[in-house]
């Protein structure tokens, strides 16, 4: 069974989250691939870029104030690095791992994130998050994540992207919310 879903889902099985469901592919329209049905309606065909297993994708960024807990979110926090921040880092990693695969017009879109923040950095640091393709399912694309900073592993996890066009989502936003502007 772990090795149809390795095929189904183009992944190894550590990058398989636990609940994954494997079926036959095709066998209904809720097994047909996510790029056959969805954002670009039923039955159409969508190509992209193949990313490859194993892309990976760097963010540096130095800890200033503005990033703490105690800044960001709550004064009765420590003056430490944020995890919001940590995730930010983190997806942007993701992002520039799948940047040379991304066609005019398209982007990649968070669509899950599981981390854990593992240690505390202070003000001054400069920290590093990476991220590797360990799969794709249709358009969306499953990494492993981490961040460091000078001295340690500071958090993990793992992360999903959806490759999405830029100019369908803000045409189904105007549809919903009415035009919008660089204001909104």
């Amino acid at each position: 069974m772990a090795a149809a879903c390795q095929r189904e889902f183009r992944v190894s099985a550590a990058a398989l989250p636990p609940h994954t469901e494997c079926r036959q592919p095709f066998a209904s329209r809720r097994t047909v691939p996510r790029y056959y049905a969805g954002e670009f309606g039923s039955n159409v065909a969508y190509h992209m870029k193949p990313v490859p297993n194993g892309a990976q994708g760097q963010y540096v960024l130095r800890v200033e104030p503005a990033h703490l807990a105690s800044r960001f979110k709550d004064s009765i926090l420590p003056p430490v690095f944020s995890t919001p921040y940590l995730i930010l880092i983190m997806e942007n990693a993701a992002l520039n791992a799948i940047r040379q695969y991304l066609e005019p017009g398209e982007s990649a879109v968070g669509t899950r994130v599981e981390v854990r923040h593992l240690v505390a950095t202070p003000v001054g640091r400069e920290v590093v998050g990476h991220a590797e393709v360990t799969g794709t399912d249709g358009r969306k694309i499953f990494f492993r994540v981490w961040a460091m900073d000078d001295k340690e592993e500071i958090g993990s996890g793992i992360h999903e992207r959806m490759v999405v066009t830029i100019s369908r989502i803000v045409e189904r936003m105007t549809a919903k919310y009415g035009p919008i502007s660089a204001e909104n």
